[in-house]
């Protein structure tokens, strides 16, 4: 596993001062990428969602149980009045369908976006139980399955950056894994340089993807899912958190801001926090929950038959 340690004895040293909290602000989502997704049904991204809260807009993701996973500093607000946030689905340019939230819960070990020890924030993610069924036209994602996360790996970034109906898709490659800041050996967090066309803004190492395919995080896009492709199938890897800059070894400024050519972007690893969501978000089986309703009423036929 490469590490931060590997990077600082580059020439470049990460400048965690400027990490930042993808808040929204104006200007479109993703910096550079693919281009606009055409938000229609059969779009492979039709569960990701925006998230409106606070008179902010941001970003999420449908998990295939219906519940809808995003960054715990955009829906922490929402624990409290869950029915102040509210979860848009798309399809084409107009809102297709806006469903507020039943309740929020954020993992219990995030502190906010107050750097820790290594320089990062952790364990940013909630989970949004929705009030009412996402539409039937949205995709549900499940989470990596793969036997655990490698730099080089090539995830694809799909966003609204303070648009509640404009959704942008780009790439990048992971480039240094983050560990457990509690002391497991977990991978907690995926970064990524966002690389121009040669290697004087590639400041990670690794190879870049071009300038119509490489991409950064920008304002709105906290909460927003990274995806990978196992067996054809899209899995979701993990949440937009944060993006930052760089500082070169004499401790002046690499980049000029989050968001050009040399600077930095942070998510979350789902698969360390897998338990937690699957366990969060569980529901009954329908086939199981079937049964039981039957059991229950063969039950009460049993006891009305024996007092006759």
């Amino acid at each position: 596993m490469k590490s931060l340690a590997g990077c600082a004895q580059r020439r470049f040293t990460l400048f965690f001062g400027l990490l930042a909290a993808l808040f929204s602000q104006s200007g479109q989502a993703i910096v550079g990428g693919i281009g606009v997704d055409a938000n229609t049904a059969g779009s492979f991204w039709s569960g990701v969602v925006s998230i409106s809260i606070g008179g902010g807009v941001y970003s999420g993701v449908l998990l295939d149980n219906g519940y809808i996973l995003t960054a715990a500093h955009v829906a922490a607000s929402g624990v409290s009045n869950p029915g102040g946030l509210t979860v848009n689905f798309n399809a084409g340019s107009s809102l297709s369908q806006s469903i507020s939230a039943e309740s929020v819960t954020v993992y219990s070990g995030y502190t906010g976006t107050k750097v820790g020890s290594d320089g990062f924030w952790h364990d940013d993610l909630a989970l949004i139980k929705l009030s009412s069924a996402a539409p039937s036209s949205a995709t549900g994602y499940s989470l990596y399955s793969g036997s655990s996360v490698t730099t080089n790996t090539t995830m694809t970034l799909v966003g609204y950056g303070g648009s509640a109906s404009v959704k942008r898709v780009g790439q990048n490659k992971i480039d240094y894994l983050v560990a457990d800041d509690d002391g497991t050996t977990k991978t907690e967090i995926l970064l990524f340089d966002f690389d121009g066309s040669t290697n004087a803004t590639n400041v990670m190492g690794g190879g870049t993807l071009g300038a119509n395919v490489e991409a950064q995080y920008a304002g709105g896009d906290s909460g927003s899912p990274m995806f990978v492709q196992v067996n054809g199938q899209w899995q979701l890897i993990g949440i937009a958190s944060f993006n930052g800059t760089v500082k070169n070894s004499d401790g002046t400024p690499y980049s000029t801001s989050n968001t050009t050519f040399g600077s930095i972007g942070g998510a979350t690893s789902v698969a360390a926090y897998s338990s937690w969501i699957n366990t969060v978000s569980a529901v009954p089986e329908p086939q199981s929950y079937a049964m039981l309703l039957a059991g229950l009423g063969l039950l009460g036929l049993c006891v009305r038959r024996r007092s006759s």
